[in-house]
């Protein structure tokens, strides 16, 4: 509105388009702004190397589960590989005392038949 009335902007604050701003002083303002710009390329750098020694000590982490992980299945093979030659074992002894039983029986009808 006109007539000295003072506007209103939109966060409430009462203007007085009368009264005149004083200039505003860009040097101050660019070295605040490269004051706060340093500090946070700082700050941001730091977090980059923390970050990265994260990563570092993480990979060295993996890897050695890994490592842990590939002795434990080997492991695993190896119970298993046993185990079934063991089985393996067991059959053919068992095979073996079989065929002993059947030439015993053999031997025995042929005994008898004569």
């Amino acid at each position: 509105e006109q007539g000295g009335v003072d506007e209103i902007d939109a966060g409430g604050s009462v203007h007085d388009p009368n009264v005149s701003l004083e200039p505003m002083d860009w040097d101050s303002f660019d070295e605040k702004y490269k004051d706060k710009f340093e500090k946070m390329s700082a700050t941001e750098e730091q977090l980059i190397d923390e970050f990265a020694a994260l990563c570092k000590s993480f990979s060295f982490w993996a890897a050695a589960a890994g490592n842990v992980d590939e002795a434990r299945g080997l492991k695993r093979l190896k119970t298993r590989q046993r185990y079934v030659q063991m089985a393996e074992r067991d059959l053919m002894e068992k095979k073996q005392h079989y065929e002993r039983v059947v030439e015993a029986f053999k031997t025995a009808l042929e005994l008898l038949g004569k």
